[in-house]
């Protein structure tokens, strides 16, 4: 819960005092709210330039290869709680063939589909690694785009 203070007009010098609770989600969706405005009317203003028919810079199309890009993101992250020593959930990471057999849930990788994958929604969403930093953003981005190209082992 978040306690808002307002100051309404009135009533003396300095007005007005009220002060009311509201839940954490409710004050997320006002923040937001306020954001989009105060940004709309910067646009409408003109303080954000109009690009016209300029197309944003693309980044070059990679494919990243399991060997050389996305083993070497899960040893030095991973391979400490699902690797040979120790397999949570069943998932070892530490080879290619085992990161596709999956966990005791099933499998974790969808070749072709990232969004679908397990792995990569518990990466960008979830608390893995466990009692470590997360995984860097570009180093998400790799293991996803390893993944959309169909998970080979390369």
């Amino acid at each position: 819960m978040y306690r808002i203070h307002l100051r309404l007009p009135g009533r003396g010098v300095g007005g007005h005092k009220v002060a009311f609770r509201i839940p954490a989600t409710l004050a997320a969706v006002i923040a937001l709210a306020v954001l989009a405005t105060a940004a709309t009317g910067l646009v409408m203003r003109g303080a954000v330039p109009h690009l016209g028919n300029a197309q944003p810079e693309r980044a070059p199309e990679w494919t990243p290869t399991y060997s050389t890009d996305v083993k070497p993101i899960f040893d030095r992250s991973c391979v400490q709680c699902h690797g040979p020593r120790r397999a949570d959930k069943g998932l070892r990471l530490d080879s290619f063939q085992r990161t596709m057999a999956g966990d005791s849930y099933g499998t974790v990788v969808i070749p072709g589909d990232s969004s679908l994958s397990a792995m990569v929604s518990v990466l960008k969403y979830g608390t893995m690694p466990h009692g470590a930093s997360k995984l860097t953003a570009d180093e998400i981005e790799t293991i996803s785009r390893w993944i959309d190209a169909g998970a080979k082992n390369e």
